[in-house]
């Protein structure tokens, strides 16, 4: 019996498919990234692969601005507790959730700012508490924004333009999302990236004081006028996945993650 090919070759054959990704959407290289992903973890207990993880932040002055224009915090959290009771209250009743579970209520930041990674690695650490498991802490290793591949008409030069192309708007999404992590971890001193384009990617470390204009625009908690500036990020040269320059890049990056 013939021997399948890998699981690269096939979901990179999927997402290039005029068959099933007529309309060129990013989404169709999802399957790729996240088994790109979880290959480069499977043999490290402690890393998962997070897909469309949400990274946010409370905004302690624009709270305080909404308190001072009128809103009463304790209705705020009122509303919200109530929401939220009532939500437990019908999962529990459902059988949906496991009524132990919900030993801490969550109540929705009225001005939480927030992002969405495609994907994030995630280290977690676990520790025995009365004979049952738990995440004692976990910390983001690595942010990877995926944007559609460039037309599968384009070759030579002009590829190699729309793939820059495609990878620079990944870039900027990665900076902000960069000071998201950042402004909700104020012990958060850099970020491993990868930006990629379809099965083209390329990666950097952004540093705190890398972002911290951006940070500034994001957070009214920063003075302004303090001359913040972002820091000019230089990249790795674009490679293809499951070639061998993109498993040597991945491997550099895999040693770089906690152990």
């Amino acid at each position: 019996m013939e021997s399948l090919p890998d699981k690269t070759f096939l979901g990179t054959s999927y997402a290039f498919s005029r068959k099933f990704n007529t309309r060129n959407l990013e989404h169709y290289w999802y399957p790729l990234w996240a088994q790109t992903l979880s290959d480069l973890v499977a043999k490290a207990p402690k890393l998962i692969v997070a897909p469309q993880f949400p990274i946010w932040f409370v905004d302690n002055r624009a709270s305080q601005e909404s308190l001072d224009e009128g809103d009463d915090p304790e209705d705020i959290v009122e509303t919200a507790q109530k929401k939220q009771d009532d939500l437990e209250a019908i999962e529990v009743e459902s059988g949906a959730v496991n009524s132990s579970f919900l030993s801490k209520s969550t109540v929705p930041e009225k001005d939480a700012k927030e992002v969405v990674v495609d994907f994030a690695i995630i280290h977690l650490t676990p520790q025995k508490d009365d004979e049952e498991w738990k995440i004692a802490e976990a910390s983001i290793e690595l942010l990877v924004e995926v944007k559609r591949s460039v037309s599968r008409g384009v070759e030579g030069d002009n590829l190699e333009a729309k793939v820059l192309e495609q990878l620079t708007k990944a870039q900027n999404d990665l900076k902000k999302q960069a000071a998201h992590l950042f402004l909700s971890d104020a012990n958060k001193q850099s970020i491993q990236t990868i930006s990629a384009a379809g099965p083209y990617w390329s990666g950097t470390i952004i540093k705190r004081a890398d972002v911290q204009f951006t940070m500034q625009d994001l957070s009214a908690d920063y003075e302004p006028g303090q001359g913040l500036c972002d820091t000019l990020l230089y990249w790795t040269i674009p490679v293809c996945i499951g070639s061998p320059e993109s498993d040597a890049c991945l491997d550099i990056i895999f040693n770089e993650f906690k152990e």
